[in-house]
Order: C-alpha cells, then structure tokens, then sequence
C-alpha cells in the first residue's frame, strides 16, 4: 500500500541573480513497512526533500499525499502532530524533562488517544534498553546513543504511520549506529512503520530495504 505519493514536486530558490533548482518535477511512491535511505552529495537537496514530506514547508509546485489526501487537505500541523514523528541527529528532546516525560508528552499530543501512558512509555523505553531508573533521570544525563534511542521511542509512542529521520546516526560510534539501524529496521518489519532515513553514512544504507539517491533533483532507486 502507497503511504505517501510524491507528484511532480518542484522546489527552487533565488542564488543571487539565479534561480537554483532543488528538486525538479519529482514523484515517487514510498510503500507502508519500508525502510528508505535517501542519499546523495552534499548540497542535493535531501534535507529540502525532507523538510517537504515532513510538512515543514509548502512545495512551489506538485502535490504531496498522504494516503491519497493532499497535505494541503489534511493541513500542515494536523499532519505533523498526527501522522508522522521526526527523528534529528542532535535528538531534539526536551532536555529538562525525564525521558518517561519526554515519551508522555508525545504521547499525549497525538489525537490517537493511548490509555495507561506511562505504563506504555516505560515499556517502549525498557524495548529499547532503556531501564526503568534510566528513564526517570532527565535526558542530558545519559549518553548520546540512549538519547537518540528515547528519541525513536518516542517517534513509535505517537503511534504514527510514518518516521522520517534526518541523519539519525550522524553523532554516534560505530557500535551505537548498528544498534540504531537494527531498531529502524525492527520497526518497518515487526510494526510495519515506513521507515524514511536521510544519511551520509554507507551502513545505514546498505541495510535499508531501498536505497534512493538523490540526483539532478530526481530520486534514483539504486536498490
């Protein structure tokens, strides 16, 4: 099943006198319980890409769908807040609240109404080896791969379809980033998420479902 449709999307900006074009006339479709890797050379637009199907901004031209309803239909922040979660490189949790807390607060922002949120929350963390005494301690205090790890945790307690990641494992050791693919991929496979990863990093990649390059303002599926 199609999750999100991308139809001749265009973006571009003014360079000075020029107008440079990011992505040009673009579509493709992103299938439910995939894992994807977008890649390609710094300045490539994958970040722009990103932002897009995030609902972060407007594209100039073409459509973005979400299970066949445009994200002008659904609306902007209806979309964010209930259909998809954000995973960042610097982990974006809220640094004074706990990460039981910073799971709460997803938990309840989401129109999908979750009964015993806490119970939920500590037992999505302790699946990604987050103990009970660690998720009371506030975020700043555990080490950077537990971070990024309540950051997914926190992505799935939204209880969202969609996860789009923007180089999730840019600030982590090698050990650290296989753990974090190994989590990306459980959940395409055993949650069936759509799983929408942008990266420099070839490991990530090589153990994503599909592979997407971003070239010339088109998406190359490499595999």
């Amino acid at each position: 099943m199609v999750i999100l449709k991308i139809e001749n999307v265009t973006y571009s900006y003014k360079d000075g006198g020029y107008q440079r074009v990011i992505l040009n006339d673009l579509s493709y479709e992103f299938q439910e319980g995939k894992f994807y890797t977008i890649i390609g050379e710094s300045g490539s637009g994958k970040t722009t890409f990103l932002s897009l199907i995030a609902g972060l901004e407007k594209v100039k031209s073409g459509k973005i769908y979400f299970k066949d309803k445009s994200l002008d239909q659904i609306g902007y922040s209806n979309y964010r807040r209930n259909d998809i979660a954000l995973v960042f490189q610097h982990y974006n949790l809220i640094n004074y609240l706990s990460a039981i807390q910073n799971i709460s607060l997803a938990m309840s922002k989401t129109k999908k109404k979750i009964k015993k949120q806490k119970y939920v929350g500590y037992a999505l963390l302790k699946k990604f080896g987050i103990g009970k005494s660690k998720s009371d301690r506030s975020v700043t205090k555990l080490s950077g791969g537990e971070q990024q790890r309540v950051a997914i945790a926190r992505a799935l307690a939204s209880n969202v379809e969609l996860i789009l990641a923007d180089e999730p494992t840019g600030n982590l050791d090698k050990s650290t980033e296989i753990e974090i693919i190994s989590i990306f991929k459980n959940l395409a496979l055993e949650y069936n998420k759509t799983i929408i990863v942008v990266t420099h990093s070839s490991d990530v990649s090589d153990q994503s479902d599909i592979i997407l390059r971003l070239v010339d303002g088109k998406l190359v599926e490499m595999k």
